[in-house]
């Protein structure tokens, strides 16, 4: 979306994507990465709504996986909102996590990681678009730290030195892995993919396991739980 009122237009960078073919707008205003939902058909709206530089309101249909190739040698796996953009964005949420550079004046993107660069296209305009609304006491924070407001869970999880335990009493529980149809278990990889990636869960070999369960959301999604009654039994209320 184009931004009005009186924020400056200013150089924006089209990059392409060599895998899918489509050109996403490096767009330094923009804090969110977003896909066009003409792009995926059929995905109903959720209530997570983005906003634009006039507060335009955005409607977004969930999120989708994408591993990217931009011409920087390696791929970039992200999780992108699909909302009603016109084109593809690359926002702040994704520059500053694979820490990218970019350069409009000689339409440049440049890995600060591996010293690579990409050649863009150049135009002139202003997207803009940001999670929190313009009104909003916290606008200027989500400008600032996009990563707070990050949706998408592509954030990098700092670590800590903290550990949480669960008491428990007798012999660990054990359920057996639940048969998922083949939607449900690629649905399931994604999640577990995403999260491994985002360090928030980490690969265990522990006598103790729970089964997932699946349910539906309103957007036509599934949400992915943990059935956690077996454990609940043999633990410790506190």
């Amino acid at each position: 979306m184009t931004a009005t009122g009186d924020l400056q237009k200013v150089d924006r960078l089209f990059i392409t994507d060599h895998k899918s073919g489509l050109r996403f707008l490096v767009d330094s205003g923009a804090s969110v990465s977003c896909v066009p939902v003409k792009i995926y058909r059929g995905r109903r709206s959720s209530n997570f709504m983005l906003s634009a530089a006039n507060s335009t309101r955005i409607r977004t249909y969930g999120v989708v996986h994408l591993n990217i190739d931009i011409g920087l040698r390696r791929i970039f796996p992200f999780a992108f909102i699909i909302a009603d953009v016109s084109h593809p964005i690359l926002g702040m949420n994704f520059l500053t996590k694979y820490a990218l550079i970019f350069d409009f004046k000689k339409k440049l993107l440049t890995d600060s990681l591996k010293s690579l660069q990409a050649v863009g296209t150049r135009s002139r305009g202003q997207t803009f678009i940001t999670p929190v609304h313009s009104n909003s006491p916290y606008f200027e924070i989500s400008l600032r730290f996009p990563e707070l407001f990050d949706k998408s869970l592509s954030l990098t999880i700092a670590q800590k030195e903290v550990f949480h335990y669960i008491e428990t009493r007798g012999q660990p529980v054990h359920s057996k892995v639940r048969r998922l149809s083949p939607e449900k278990l690629k649905v399931l990889k994604t999640e577990f993919d995403n999260l491994l990636r985002a360090g928030i869960i980490v690969p265990s070999k522990s006598q103790w396991s729970s089964p997932v369960h699946f349910l539906p959301k309103k957007d036509g999604t599934w949400r992915i739980c943990g059935d956690y009654r077996r454990l609940n039994a043999v633990g410790y209320l506190i």
